[in-house]
């Protein structure tokens, strides 16, 4: 089975405008010491440099095959924004709630994350519950599947 991913050019330019070339997006990332993640968030913002700790520079990221932008980084997606229509003030401190779509049903409470992923699905990583905490996100949990919000009170 062949790999079909489409191999896409980068290059990083120093402020002296030095150029390094990386033939992917993956390659730029391992020699240059940004996660993949930074690299595309700050590809092309013309006023936004990231500090490379491999090369001890500031370096902004072009992909040629898209325009310059004169923008802000996006810091989260839009379907990561904090959760809406849950009573915070009526939740226990520190104390994990699964609630169901409705936002108003208790699936569960837990002591952590990690103890959520292990008794919801037998998973050591919690990983994939801890980034969704109060945000407006539904995650998949248990044999069933079933759809549920992560929220935890902070405390604050």
């Amino acid at each position: 089975m062949q790999n079909k991913r489409k191999s896409k050019e980068i290059n990083v330019f120093r402020a002296d405008l030095d150029m390094l070339t990386f033939s992917s997006t993956k390659e730029a990332s391992t020699c240059l010491g940004i996660p993949r993640t930074s690299l595309n968030r700050y590809t092309n913002l013309q006023n936004f440099p990231l500090y490379s700790p491999n090369l001890g520079y500031k370096v902004f990221i072009v992909d040629p095959n898209k325009p310059i932008k004169d923008t802000k980084p996006l810091l989260f997606k839009a379907d990561e924004r904090h959760i809406c229509g849950i009573d915070m003030d009526s939740l226990k401190k520190g104390v994990l709630y699964a609630f169901l779509q409705d936002k108003k049903t208790i699936f569960g409470e837990f002591k952590s994350t990690h103890d959520a992923a292990l008794k919801l699905d037998n998973k050591k990583s919690r990983h994939y519950i801890s980034r969704y905490v109060n945000k407006e996100r539904l995650v998949k949990v248990g044999k069933d599947r079933t759809k549920v919000y992560f929220v935890k009170k902070r405390l604050k």
